[in-house]
């Protein structure tokens, strides 16, 4: 953890975007990350920029805790180019699995404990989850197998990466924007 400089962080709810714009300690580099969660891809979208001197170096793991049954996160190098992450289990009632893939132009390592990332100007990390819950069944589960719900929640990440990251954004901020800006309220005259 190093210092750094010109830290702020922000939500823009009308676009349904959150992010991070920081700079190194010489300022020679411009930090940023933009966070969102694609109702229209049914993905969460982590995108980091690095622009200066100083390239983006990130450890990225999954870290689930006790109370959701969870199984043992895998870590996997990918044959496109990209590094994936895994993990499911069973609550009570409801099965789930969630993944999440991490494209960039730098460097991809892959360990036991996670994904390193480093020599990289951006890096993409794209997540989906799935659960058999049906609220139209009695017994609340939809049947779907361990299997159905892998291949739901990989089918999602990889549209999502073949669609790329601006892609992701505009038509999320579109979808988003539309549903924030039905109403406008104001207090008073200035």
């Amino acid at each position: 953890n190093k210092p750094i400089e010109a830290y702020n962080r922000f939500l823009d709810i009308i676009d349904g975007v959150a992010g991070v714009n920081f700079q190194s300690p010489d300022r020679q580099t411009s930090f940023h990350r933009r966070y969102f969660a694609s109702a229209t891809d049914k993905v969460f979208v982590a995108h980091y920029e690095a622009d200066g001197a100083e390239p983006l170096k990130l450890n990225i793991s999954y870290a689930p805790d006790g109370q959701i049954s969870a199984g043992s996160v895998t870590y996997t190098s990918e044959n496109d180019g990209t590094a994936s992450a895994t993990f499911s289990g069973k609550m009570q009632i409801v099965s789930y699995n969630t993944r999440f893939k991490v494209k960039t132009d730098g460097t991809l390592y892959v360990t036991s404990d996670g994904i390193n990332v480093s020599n990289a100007t951006w890096t993409d990390i794209i997540m989906a989850a799935a659960t058999d819950y049906d609220a139209s069944k009695a017994s609340f589960v939809s049947g779907q197998t361990a299997s159905n719900l892998a291949s739901t929640v990989t089918s999602r990440i990889n549209d999502a990466l073949d669609k790329g990251y601006s892609a992701l954004l505009s038509d999320h901020k579109a979808a988003h924007s539309a549903l924030m800006n039905r109403v406008n309220l104001h207090l008073g005259s200035p």
